[in-house]
């Protein structure tokens, strides 16, 4: 086994330097091009680098072309890179300009002589035709600004946002056109607006639906009968039918004009999508063994989009079933109701539990990107203490609450953005063998992605237990720390005090990591990373005297997320682990 563990370091590490090799091939490449006649002016100097770098991206499986496929493709490229730093300074307002390129003897190399010309600026701005001239001031260019591309097209998007704020238009299109003044260096841009009808919405019909109740699908409306037509709200009608993945297919079709002056009847046209999937995962982690998890799940059980989920989970440590029933637009539309059940056993280093539960929890979305919850559970368990031997049984009755900010760019294997979640639950034991106590955890993520295939993770958390002491804190409900979701290189539940031997947990957490990730191939990353956190008796989170791991590992993308093997050791507390390394490997990104 240490052979194999060996092996696996080794080829991580291979890959990690061969992935920092191709990064500096990449940048060397791109070094070898450059951009002259612009030095003095920092802004567009930039703007060209940015062009010219996104040019210079490579192209797949550019290795494997003949030395002549090679050379076409080269020359193809420069003359591409040519005109496209053309267009982009007429984007800029500089339409004389020119660009030359002076090619090297050597391979990739080579150099772009800009003259940028005059910059050209707006002398007039108008609106054909006149009737919609008195939405002039929703237009944010003015007169005498350069002629650039970008606010020309944001000031028609805003232009067409206020005329269809005030207006029901069956149709509304929208162009420009800039008539250019070489002699003054000036331009004229006219906004063109061909609108039709103006109408109401009328009644939606739904067709090809054979499991989903009309009377849920008609929730999903983001309209009324008689309302001012929007094309937009045909739009997020079609996103909203298909985002509830009760449907493969949303075809809406709307009259060539209005029916009786002015009213849009809708036909809407669904194929429904296979409504139960199976899930089946699997990892394996030094510290805690293999461990499977199967999953069920039916999408519209009742009728009206209700997911009724089963999910087993079965390691070593650890044996669950677990059973939800979820039903949307819980008395609102952007609420929902969930029910739950579970039976669990877990054989940990400090405690034995089987328990039996069951809750109920109502979640709102507050935002496109916010949304909290709330509810009420109630567990009866067993537990034996490994520190005192003791066996007890608890009727924990809580009620746990949750607010969640998510705008990452994909939960499975996110570049950019933050994920943010805040839980407060209060504790009471029905059956009085536990005093109440009150259980807090705050954590947080964010992504930034430096380079399409390289990003930087960070994470941390903190968590505490007020309202009772450490003894009378159920031993499953105290915090614990180590393995592989949250402090890597150390055992499951190893980092924090111990008693006789044994995790005794603690009643405040603090963890933190930081992960460089970065692609090798398209299929094949590698990462670095380091992890550290801290367990503590008290309620006050002790962020000193931290247990740190630090490792690197593979990653092998795939359709439906990343698989996961990571090789951590322990730098400092080495003297509490029971083994210099610890192995992870299962499915997604460690966070």
């Amino acid at each position: 086994m240490l052979n194999f563990q060996r092996v696996l370091m080794f080829i991580t590490a291979t890959l990690l330097l061969q992935g920092c090799i191709a990064d500096d091939i990449i940048l060397q490449t791109k070094s070898d091009y450059k951009i002259a006649g612009v030095e003095e002016d920092e802004e567009t100097q930039a703007y060209l680098d940015k062009i010219l770098d996104e040019r210079l991206e490579p192209a797949p499986e550019e290795d494997k072309k003949t030395e002549a496929e090679k050379k076409r493709h080269e020359d193809y490229r420069e003359r591409l890179i040519q005109s496209s730093l053309v267009k982009g300074l007429k984007a800029k307002g500089y339409y004389d300009a020119e660009v030359d390129y002076n090619d090297s003897q050597e391979e990739l190399k080579g150099t772009y002589v800009v003259r940028k010309g005059d910059l050209y600026k707006i002398s007039e701005i108008s609106i054909k035709p006149k009737q919609f001239r008195s939405h002039i001031n929703a237009l944010t260019i003015q007169k005498n600004l350069p002629l650039e591309a970008k606010p020309v097209l944001k000031s028609q998007a805003e232009f067409y946002e206020a005329i269809q704020k005030d207006e029901c238009y069956f149709n509304l299109n929208m162009s420009h056109q800039v008539v250019l003044d070489r002699k003054s260096k000036t331009a004229k841009v006219i906004y063109d607006v061909e609108a039709g009808p103006k109408s109401v919405f009328d009644e939606v019909v739904f067709e090809g639906q054979e499991t989903v109740e009309t009377s849920y699908l008609k929730k999903l409306i983001p309209f009324k009968e008689g309302e001012c037509f929007r094309r937009e709200k045909i739009e997020t009608l079609r996103s909203e039918l298909l985002a509830t993945n009760l449907f493969a297919r949303a075809k809406i079709d709307l009259p060539e004009t209005p029916v009786d002056g002015d009213k849009v009847p809708i036909n809407v046209t669904l194929k429904e999508r296979a409504h139960r999937t199976v899930r089946v995962g699997a990892s394996f982690y030094t510290d805690e063994g293999p461990g499977v998890v199967l999953g069920w799940k039916h999408r519209n059980f009742l009728g009206a989009a209700e997911k009724l989920e089963a999910q087993i989970k079965a390691s070593q440590r650890q044996q669950f079933i677990g059973l939800d029933l979820t039903k949307p637009f819980f008395l609102r539309k952007d609420q929902s109701l969930s029910l739950n059940a579970a039976l669990n056993r877990e054989d940990s280093d400090a405690f034995n539990e089987l328990s039996i539960g069951a809750g109920a929890n109502i979640s709102r979305q507050f935002h496109k990107r916010l949304n909290g919850s709330t509810g009420v559970e109630l567990k009866v368990t067993r537990i034996e203490d490994k520190n005192t031997l003791e066996r007890e049984n608890f009727g924990l009755l809580s009620f746990p609450n949750a607010l969640t900010f998510d705008n990452r760019d994909n939960k499975l294997n996110p570049h950019r953005g933050w994920h943010i979640r805040g839980i407060a639950e209060p504790f009471l034991d029905v059956l009085g063998n536990s005093s109440p106590f009150f259980k807090t955890r705050l954590s947080a993520s964010t992504y930034f992605g430096f380079h399409k295939d390289t990003v930087l993770a960070l994470r941390a958390s903190v968590g505490s237990i007020n309202g009772a002491d450490i003894e009378d804190i159920p031993a499953t409900e105290r915090f614990y720390s180590g393995g592989g979701g949250s402090v890597r290189g150390f055992g499951y539940q190893e980092v924090g005090p111990t008693q006789n031997g044994d995790p005794s947990g603690g009643a405040s957490v603090v963890e933190g990591a930081v992960e460089l990730r970065f692609k090798v191939t398209d299929t094949i990353g590698a990462v670095a990373f380091v992890d550290a956190g801290n367990v503590n008796e008290d309620a006050a989170p002790n962020f000193s005297d931290l247990s740190i791991g630090a490792g690197v590992g593979l990653r092998y993308y795939t359709s439906f997320g990343p698989l996961r093997l990571d090789v951590a050791t322990p730098i400092t507390n080495k003297e509490f682990t029971e083994s210099n390394y610890q192995v992870y490997i299962s499915i997604g990104q460690a966070f």
